[in-house]
């Protein structure tokens, strides 16, 4: 049973981290294009968007 705990605060740590991860690197990513100058302002309040909505 403690180990079950165990594997599940485990599992829901790297989740957790992966999660941080893959939306930071897709604020990067956007921030990248939109000081290269490209034409993305609606797209770069997207990743926002989704960040407050989840």
């Amino acid at each position: 049973m403690v180990l079950l705990e165990l594997k599940r605060l485990v599992f829901s740590l790297v989740f957790g981290a992966y999660e941080i991860k893959v939306t930071f690197s897709i604020n990067v990513i956007f921030n990248v294009f939109a000081t290269c100058g490209f034409k993305v302002s609606p797209l770069t309040k997207a990743p926002w968007i989704i960040n407050k909505g989840l």
